[in-house]
């Protein structure tokens, strides 16, 4: 009886590694789609109403998705240390825990931003954070669509290999 239930345990717990595997990939995929929804916000304020970076930091932050929400709010309080720090080194602080569901290639994208805003002119500003959205939208919906032909195999997988597992321990 308690080889079964060790057994049902493995298998139960390959299963549920192989549905994170794929949970993973759908909150990056959601972070993904965060970060494209707050830096078209973003552009659409610079082209429309031109604010100051503080506004622009406290509009984004309060209008935006959460996940990206956080980043500005630390962005826009790093602003009291502009005259010590670059933006860039701001914003590059400000990005500092969004490491979790975003690739390190999508992070580079993002950290790029710093250079760029709050140094140039609103027009170069809008172009680099438009393009840097694109780039984020369509990586996102690649995974889009390689999780929804993957997310299946992984929990198969998973369960496989436990029972795999549960078969050579007994």
């Amino acid at each position: 009886m308690v080889r079964v239930i060790g057994a049902l345990l493995l298998a139960g717990a390959g299963l549920w590694a192989g549905l994170e595997r794929g949970s993973q990939q759908a909150r990056r995929v959601r972070a993904l789609r965060e970060w494209t929804e707050a830096l078209d916000l973003w552009g659409r304020e610079l082209t429309y109403h031109l604010p100051t970076t503080a506004q622009l930091l406290t509009l984004l932050s309060q209008r935006g998705p959460a996940g990206p929400g956080r980043a500005f709010y630390r962005a826009l309080n790093g602003l009291n240390r502009l005259g010590e720090q670059d933006f860039n080194a701001i914003w590059q602080g400000a990005l500092t825990d969004q490491g979790k569901d975003i690739s390190v290639q999508d992070m580079e994208l993002l950290k790029g931003l710093g250079i760029v805003l709050g140094s140039c002119g609103w027009e170069d500003q809008r172009s680099a954070v438009d393009r840097v959205a694109r780039q984020l939208e369509r990586r996102g919906e690649v995974l889009s669509q390689t999780l929804s032909r993957e997310r299946k195999t992984w929990g198969v997988l998973g369960l496989s290999g436990g029972c795999a597992l549960a078969i050579l321990l007994l």
